[in-house]
């Protein structure tokens, strides 16, 4: 078994610190007039945060989860309808929504870390002042390939400087300026829009075909 470390994650606020974050936002004497509205206001975000009430709409999960009785936030259940893929575990049911050892216990048995956005075409700008565009270029890229996008070509990878060793205090107006790199950047728009295209239309694909992995991860 694999012990679940605890205690990492800050504590829940006291009363009075809550008290003083929430009402930081209404520190304009103008709301003063509004104190008694305020107070109610807070009594109830304190009992949603102590309760930790984070999905205030939720439903049953349904048929075509693990847990069908689990309640789901109706967020979710209407993703899923839109066919919207969220990144993580596709089904909450299985792990009770966050039990930590469940989660483990998933993972141990041979989860296979489904990649939700495979098969999906991308495009990367980066831009800088000083140094390391290149190299942040290249992580992201070969980020997004492990994760079983497909890139849209040599123009839609992008890297440039924008006022290389300018000031920073002007750097908007620099890139006002920069009407070949705003260019650039519509390029690789474009190289993403004629990529989804032909991906669309059957004419593109990942250059490695889809095979197992000896390690999921």
């Amino acid at each position: 078994m694999i012990r679940v470390r605890e205690g990492q994650a800050p504590g829940r606020l006291e009363r009075s610190a809550f008290s003083e974050r929430f009402r930081a936002s209404f520190a304009d004497r103008a709301f003063r007039e509004e104190d008694e509205a305020l107070a109610r206001l807070e009594e109830i975000a304190w009992r949603a945060y102590v309760e930790g009430r984070k999905s205030l709409f939720q439903q049953m999960a349904g048929p075509d989860y693990a847990d069908p009785a689990q309640s789901l936030s109706a967020e979710w259940g209407a993703d899923r309808q839109r066919s919207v893929r969220r990144c993580g575990n596709p089904d909450p049911t299985t792990t009770s929504g966050k039990d930590a050892d469940k989660a483990k216990a998933l993972e141990m048995a041979g989860w296979d870390y489904p990649q939700h956005l495979a098969g999906r075409v991308y495009g990367v700008v980066v831009h800088g002042d000083v140094a390391g565009i290149e190299d942040s270029r290249r992580g992201l890229s070969d980020w997004l390939d492990w994760m079983g996008f497909i890139d849209a070509g040599p123009l839609a990878r992008l890297d440039r400087f924008i006022g290389y060793y300018a000031p920073y205090a002007d750097s908007h107006n620099t890139l006002d300026w920069d009407e070949p790199m705003q260019e650039d950047v519509r390029n690789v728009a474009r190289a993403v829009a004629k990529a989804v295209e032909a991906l669309r239309a059957g004419r593109l694909q990942a250059v490695q075909p889809r095979q197992s992995r000896p390690r999921a991860k």
